[in-house]
């Protein structure tokens, strides 16, 4: 859960210690008595409290709980892109809420799926939902873009609509013509199996047409897409920049360092470094560093 959920349970704890309070003065129950009630209303408001308060409230606000303001507006950008073509498909729904109950937890997974049945269609505008992601460092919004345009494939096609979509997404996410291009190269390419000749879309200012087969990324939304944003760097970061960030990154998940953790922590850390020794190679490779 992000810091918007524990802020919850921070205020639910507060609350509990308010309402303790209340009813040692109804009560009488002194001193000491009232006391004890605020310890246990504050540590049962903070433990249960939010679990119960998260029950009866809306999907909306569980999605924005758990992943924050960013989260909500790329769930329904998501929404906008599979509706450019018509309605969202129970494989584009799937695909959707596996991806965000991966992220935050299965509950706001099926949250998301019910925020998708409530809300078929979004009415905000494009350009109001890309407001709270524009600020966010540039390797975050191409990982975006990443993730959009995979989820604009999951349905085993990608058409002009849906190109559009994703064309007023990446001007307001200020990611450059160029750049959407690229990302679209590296996710929609075109089936060799159909026999159509293949043309890079980064420099087909027209796109595909949405006739033609394609395969996609499996894995959804992974950040491996851009080394950069592996390395928690900008695309403008400079050689030294890249070796201190490659450098501080290995230190922090070295076997060495995690070696009394969980076994599962040290696991995770052992995949890190490997994505992290993959990106920071392929840096060197395109920049020439030795």
């Amino acid at each position: 859960m992000t810091t918007f959920y524990n802020g919850a349970k921070i205020m639910i704890g507060a609350a509990g210690i308010v309402v303790a309070l209340i009813i040692g003065l109804v009560f009488s129950l002194g001193g000491e008595g009232t006391v004890l009630l605020m310890v246990l209303l504050y540590v049962l408001g903070l433990s249960v409290g939010p679990r119960v308060v998260f029950e009866f409230v809306n999907p909306a606000l569980k999605i924005y709980l758990a992943a924050g303001p960013v989260g909500l507006a790329f769930v329904k950008l998501s929404i906008k892109v599979f509706t450019a073509d018509g309605k969202v498909s129970a494989n584009e729904a799937n695909k959707l809420k596996k991806y965000i109950g991966r992220e935050f937890g299965h509950e706001i997974g099926g949250a998301t799926e019910l925020f998708i049945k409530k809300h078929p269609e979004i009415e905000e505008s494009i350009y109001q939902l890309c407001k709270p992601l524009s600020d966010m460092k540039m390797a975050h919004r191409i990982s975006i873009m990443y993730q959009l345009f995979a989820m604009a494939a999951s349905d085993g096609k990608y058409s002009d609509n849906e190109e559009q979509v994703l064309q007023k997404i990446g001007k307001y996410l200020h990611i450059g013509r160029k750049r959407f291009y690229f990302i679209k190269s590296k996710v929609i390419i075109e089936d060799e199996a159909d026999g159509a000749s293949y043309k890079s879309a980064q420099n087909n200012e027209q796109g595909y047409s949405s006739g033609r087969g394609f395969n996609f990324f499996q894995q959804f939304f992974s950040a491996a897409n851009d080394p950069f944003f592996i390395l928690g760097l900008e695309h403008s970061a400079t050689n030294e920049e890249v070796k201190k960030a490659y450098r501080d990154l290995v230190k922090k998940y070295h076997p060495d360092v995690t070696m009394n953790r969980s076994e599962q922590y040290r696991k995770t850390g052992e995949i890190k470094v490997q994505e992290i020794n993959e990106a920071y190679m392929l840096i060197k490779k395109l920049r020439g560093i030795k």
